[in-house]
Formats: C-alpha cells, structure tokens, sequence
C-alpha cells in the first residue's frame, strides 16, 4: 500500500510537539516539514531525537510553494495572522485535509472566506482543541446527562485567555452537546503582552457563557502568577473537581473513579492523525463547528480592546 504523506507547515514550538506525535505512528508515512526558520528545525530535529525509533521518511523545505506532492493531510501550526491565506494556497495546490491550529484566523470575514474555499475545494479541516482527546473527558461525558443543563468553572493564574479559552469554550460545548454559545466579558482594563510577538496580545479576566442547551460556563483568569488550572463541572445530581496541573480530582460519591492524566500534545497528535487517515475523521470540532465559537470570541476580545484603546481593530489580534 502507498505510504500516506503528511504535510506539516510551521515547525515551531507547537508544530515540533505534533511531529514527534506523526512520527510515533507505526505505519511508515512520508513526512514533509515546511519551515523557515532555522532554530526551529534545529528544535524539531532534537525533539525528533527524543523518539527511540521510527520507520518515516522526513523531507524538509523553507516555503509551501516547494511541495509538489497533495498530502493526505496538512497540519497547520503557524500562527493564527495570515493563515487563512496560506491554507487558501494550500487547497489550490490540491491539499484537502487539515489539522489547523487554534484560533484559525483572527476575524469572522477570513473565517467566512476560508469556508467558502474549503467547500468550493470539497476540503475539510478539523480544529486542534484537544481536551475532546482526553481519556479522562471522554470517560467523564459518558457519566453526565445529556438531557440536564451543567455548569463549568474554570479557575486558572494568567494562561492567556486569547490563546486558551478556547479549549475550555470548546471541551465545554462538546460535553454538554451544544452547537451554540453567546459569549459575555469582565476582563482586565489591562491589556497584557503575548509572548508570540508585538502583532498579538492578551487578556486576563473573566469570560462568562451560555449555550443554546441552557448550560453555562465561567472562566477566570488571573493576573497571578503559577496558580494552578481548576475545572469544576456540575449538574443537578453530580459534581467533579478537577485539578488539571497536578492530576488530582475531587468527585461526588455517585462518580465513578476515573484518574486525570494530562496529555502531551505529541500523545494527543498520533491518535488524531491516526483517525483522519483511517476514517476521514476524528473527535476534533470540524472548522465549519467552531465558526460560532471563534466568532463569539472575536467579538468580545475586539470589543474589549475598542474598550479599553478606543479604536476597532479590523482583525483580532490573537493567535
């Protein structure tokens, strides 16, 4: 059988983590790595070096436009400013399938386009909001019911709620069945820096939501520093504590014992990459399920930011 070709484009911290993930995959594939920048390949190759043994082609390029061959799949893990554009290139060199990164894109106008051509292309792509691979939540959802309204509360120090809070919006409209949120803020007056660079920032805060299934959801994020990530799930007849940064849960009697382990996001790419080439699909919300939830939070960081800078910024600065 022809080896399966993976594509991927940006090989920083992220896009190393999930070429580790490919290249524990035990049916040899034909990897193809798109990255500039030098440190970071040298970065890749030694977490590569991190792997005992693996049985893969890896070619490696400074520029999409050097790929020849469509892939299988592309996972995309640049950063989020112009990366609608390069998947629209990607999909005219006939590229179909991809992993994308969080957040897609940084306005409702780009995520509208890039619908557009993933379905003018009959394309798909699935978005890298992980928590839905966890054992322990994918374990968990099976005790809660679906038919009864529960809420989340998310206590964290400063995680950077424009990077993250979309895995905890995310996790928390998969587990209640829910297909829509509506999206409230109390965030900082302070808008903080993002390590990723002048083009992108941060907030601290709180974001509150309610989806279409009468659940709610709160996430609080501090300005402290080193406090650890709280997840609190609740319902009529059941609650769980769960303390993600070191492992330990606080459950009612009528739960089952289930650990909490956290996910290495190598451990985490290899059974999605695994699924998408076996099945043409995986647990992951497809780009087309996470247009409302990206939207919302476009709409509330941006408002945030008219709030607090007077000025409306065309794109939501991200990533």
């Amino acid at each position: 059988m022809q080896k399966k070709h993976v594509l991927v484009v940006g090989c920083g911290n992220l896009g190393s983590r999930h070429l580790q993930g490919i290249v524990k995959i035990s049916s040899p594939l034909e990897i193809s790595v798109v990255e500039p920048n030098q440190n970071s390949i040298n970065i890749a190759k030694d977490r590569l070096n991190e792997v005992p043994e693996y049985h893969h082609t890896i070619s490696w390029y400074d520029d999409v436009s050097n790929i020849s061959q469509p892939s299988d799949l592309v996972i995309v893990s640049t950063n989020s400013l112009g990366r609608s554009t390069l998947i629209q290139q990607l999909l005219k060199n006939n590229h179909s399938r991809f992993l994308i990164e969080k957040i897609v894109c940084q306005s409702k106008e780009e995520y509208e386009s890039l619908l557009k051509e993933l379905s003018i292309h009959n394309a798909k792509g699935w978005v890298d909001t992980s928590k839905r691979y966890f054992p322990f939540y994918m374990a968990l959802k099976e005790n809660f019911s679906q038919k009864k309204p529960v809420h989340f509360s998310v206590k964290t120090g400063n995680i950077g709620l424009g990077t993250n809070a979309i895995h905890f919006l995310d996790l928390f409209l998969w587990f209640t069945n829910s297909t829509h949120i509506e999206l409230t803020e109390n965030l900082h007056n302070e808008i903080l820096q993002n390590k990723r660079g002048k083009n992108f920032v941060e907030f601290a805060g709180i974001i509150n939501g309610k989806s279409n299934s009468n659940s709610t959801i709160n996430i609080t994020s501090s300005l402290s520093e080193n406090l650890p990530i709280l997840v609190d799930i609740e319902s009529e007849d059941k609650q769980i504590t769960i303390d993600e940064t070191n492992q330990k849960i606080i459950k009612s009697e009528n739960l089952p014992n289930i650990p909490f382990k956290w996910m290495l996001q190598s451990e985490l790419t290899s059974s999605i990459v695994m699924d998408i080439l076996k099945n043409d699909d995986c647990h992951l919300p497809s780009v087309q399920d996470s247009f409302v939830l990206h939207t919302e939070l476009f709409r509330i960081f941006n408002n945030h930011i008219n709030k607090i800078q007077n000025k409306q910024p065309s794109l939501c600065p991200i990533t």
